[in-house]
């Protein structure tokens, strides 16, 4: 029984007139006879039967799947085929395995399991009380689909078809339900961050911020500053948090999210910037020790660590002689010129971060 016709108020062939079925003569300048298909049958549809069916010629059925009820001129041909002699398209199981998934006050997740043969698939939905009409997604070439705007705390039925390349097709699923979640008040974005990099871990400073009403929880995101890919969430925080990041020395983002019971997830806070306390250089080394000058080695220790290495009398005595600043790990080598004699000099070597890293030292004693 062919029924589901959407948004069908007239109908009527070329002269506009109604008549009753004639199965036995289905050439006639009729509605002609399609069983029981109800009336008034849809203009248009019937004007496609009644003008592609009044001479001897091989009747045309190309029909684009995706115009409002396609479904009905699917199977509209198919019974027009079947009074012609042409047969009939086999039929595509029904799609089962349906799961509702990712429900929110305005969207729903659906997803089956793939129909063998099928191509595509359609999808209707409609309010259970107070939109008669049906809302159609068709074409689906996926086994999932967002339905999108829908009303929250609401019922909906839908069903699914699965259809084949040609004109194969399943029957609608059986009607089911879902129904959307209520709307729920939206956390205020957190403000007011504050970071201070510990004067103690290399890796580590404490973020803080403004406490939102409502709030049960906060989540912090971190990532390095020029980058969009976060390197780490740290969820279920108060109002302040230690953070761990994955580079020492480096300059990190990072922004806060409030949870609460029964409410969405704020917005996101504006990015807030901050450098943690940087590590040392590594493995200083002197060597090639002359009177008067010797070669210092060392081994950054990230890309791109801010170096700075001094020249001391190992007594103290007048201070720093010279600087060495190193902005880039592909420098590792520093040849000391311009040395005394027999005089025992001390290296001092640090990441000028902000705060600092700290201070290492390497001792040596020129030649006489």
């Amino acid at each position: 029984m062919i029924t589901d016709i959407p948004n069908i108020a007239d109908c009527g062939c070329p002269d506009e007139t109604q008549k009753p079925l004639n199965e036995a003569d289905a050439s006639k300048d009729a509605c002609g006879d399609l069983a029981t298909y109800p009336e008034p049958c849809p203009k248009g549809l019937m004007d496609l039967y009644c003008t592609k069916f009044t001479g001897s010629a091989d009747p045309v059925f190309d029909v684009a799947p995706g115009d409002r009820g396609s479904t009905v001129l699917v199977k509209i041909m198919n019974k027009i085929k079947e009074l012609h002699g042409l047969g009939i398209p086999s039929t595509l199981p029904l799609v089962n395995n349906i799961i509702v998934s990712n429900i929110t006050s305005t969207t729903i997740n659906l997803s089956w399991l793939a129909v063998v043969g099928a191509t595509k698939y359609d999808i209707r939905y409609r309010k259970v009380i107070g939109q008669p009409d049906w809302q159609y997604i068709n074409n689906l070439a996926v086994t999932n689909v967002q339905l999108t705007n829908l009303l929250p705390n609401t019922n909906y039925y839908y069903q699914i078809m699965a259809r084949d390349a040609a004109s194969a097709y399943s029957e609608w699923t059986t009607q089911a339900t879902f129904k959307t979640l209520v709307q729920l008040s939206q956390m205020t974005t957190p403000i007011g961050l504050v970071s201070t990099p510990s004067t103690v871990n290399a890796n580590q400073f404490t973020a803080s911020w403004d406490a939102v009403p409502g709030a049960t929880s906060y989540e912090v995101r971190v990532r390095e500053s020029g980058f969009t890919d976060i390197l780490s969430i740290v969820p279920a925080l108060s109002n302040s948090a230690v953070i761990l990041v994955s580079f020492a020395g480096a300059y990190h983002e990072w922004q806060v999210i409030a949870k609460g019971n029964g409410l969405l997830d704020s917005e996101p806070s504006a990015w807030s910037g901050t450098q943690v306390k940087g590590d040392p250089p590594k493995n200083l080394a002197v060597s090639s020790i002359t009177a008067i000058s010797a070669m210092l080695t060392w081994q950054a220790p990230y890309p791109n660590a801010p170096l700075r290495f001094e020249l001391r009398l190992q007594s103290g005595v007048g201070g720093t002689l010279d600087v060495k600043m190193v902005s880039t790990d592909t420098i590792t080598s520093w040849a000391i010129p311009n040395l005394t004699p027999n005089t025992l000099y001390e290296i001092r070597g640090f990441t000028q971060t902000s705060p600092q890293s700290d201070v290492v030292t390497k001792s040596f004693l020129t030649l006489p």
